[in-house]
Formats: structure tokens, sequence, C-alpha cells
């Protein structure tokens, strides 16, 4: 008969079950996270206003630049209408691009008028 001490595991008095350890450490982590949100509750709800706040205020700057993207590019559609055949260019045609770049600087429709 095999004595305890020659056995692998013949020390542990206790049954050993990875499955159940497993389980028991996943839920110590999540206690003690959730503890942590509470200990912190504060500085999570301001992070997460001053996150919004960013994100909004890229975004506002985006669309503002869009915007103005768009409008410069109306402009210089307008600058110079469809032709026909028998119509003749406008004669003030080059200032036109020259308005349309002055007002519309650092956008592309205002690259593309000079």
């Amino acid at each position: 008969m095999p004595n305890n001490s020659d056995l692998r595991f013949g020390g542990v008095t206790r049954t050993f079950c990875p499955l159940m350890q497993s389980d028991l450490n996943e839920t110590d982590s999540l206690l003690r996270l959730w503890a942590w949100i509470l200990d912190h509750t504060n500085k999570l709800i301001t992070a997460g206003v001053v996150a919004l706040i960013i994100g909004l205020a890229i975004y506002a700057f985006f669309a503002f630049q869009e915007g103005k993207e768009t409008q410069a590019a109306h402009a210089l559609a307008e600058v110079q209408p469809p032709r026909t055949r028998d119509s003749q260019a406008p004669t003030d045609l080059a200032q036109r691009f020259l308005k349309v770049a002055e007002d519309h600087k650092g956008t592309r429709a205002g690259t593309l008028a000079t």
C-alpha cells in the first residue's frame, strides 16, 4: 500500500477542482471591481462628462468644416454657369474665381479657384 507522502497530492486535505477555483477568482475580481467603481463614482462620472464634451466639440468642429467646404463648393459651381455652343464665356470670369478664392480661403474650392 502506498504511503500518502508518495502520492502526488497526498498531503492535500482539501478537494482540488480547477473549475471551482476560477469561478471564485472571477467572483472575487468582479466584487473588487464593483467596490472600486462605487468608491470612484464621482471621478468616473466627471471623466465621462469630460469625454462627452470633448467628443461633442470635435463633432462640432468637423461639422462646421464640412459646412464651409459645402458653401465654397457651391460658390465655385456658381462662378461659371453651364454654357451652350453659341454663348460666350463671361468677361469677368477671372474676377469671379479670385473672389471665390478670397472668400473661401482654406477650403478645397478656394484653392481650386486660384
